[in-house]
């Protein structure tokens, strides 16, 4: 389960639960990583793109990430 808090948002936070989800009729396999109450990415977002929760922007991607992936310090800035 999980929850997307704006509509312009590219991260969805894990509620727990099933890790294999569909948005927009894609089918998502949340990182086993991503534990309760984290970011994951609802899309693939590149390098140095602006990472968006709450419709807002609160980092850029420090590398790529993939779908599905666990969004966090190893990979916001």
């Amino acid at each position: 389960m999980f929850v997307v808090l704006n509509n312009k948002d590219n991260i969805g936070i894990f509620l727990g639960g099933k890790r294999n989800v569909i948005i927009n009729k894609k089918k998502i396999n949340i990182s086993l990583s991503t534990k309760y109450g984290h970011k994951f990415a609802l899309k693939n977002i590149k390098k140095k793109q602006a990472i968006i929760k709450y419709g807002e922007k609160i980092g850029q991607a420090y590398k790529n990430i993939k779908i599905g992936e666990h969004v966090h310090v190893q990979n916001l800035k």
